[in-house]
C-alpha cells in the first residue's frame, strides 16, 4: 500500500493488485480481467 497521496479531493491510500508486464494487450485478451474488477466493485 502507498503512502497517503493527496490530491484536489482529498488523501487516497494507493494498493496494486496486480502488476502486468509493458506492452499492448487485445480486447479479448483483457476482457475477463475487466469484468471480474468491475463485478467485484459492484
Amino acid at each position: 500500500m502507498s503512502a497517503p497521496v493527496q490530491t484536489e479531493y482529498g488523501f487516497h491510500l494507493i494498493l496494486l493488485e496486480k502488476a502486468l508486464p509493458p506492452g499492448r494487450y487485445p480486447l479479448e485478451e483483457a476482457l475477463p480481467d475487466l469484468e471480474e474488477a468491475l463485478k467485484a466493485k459492484a
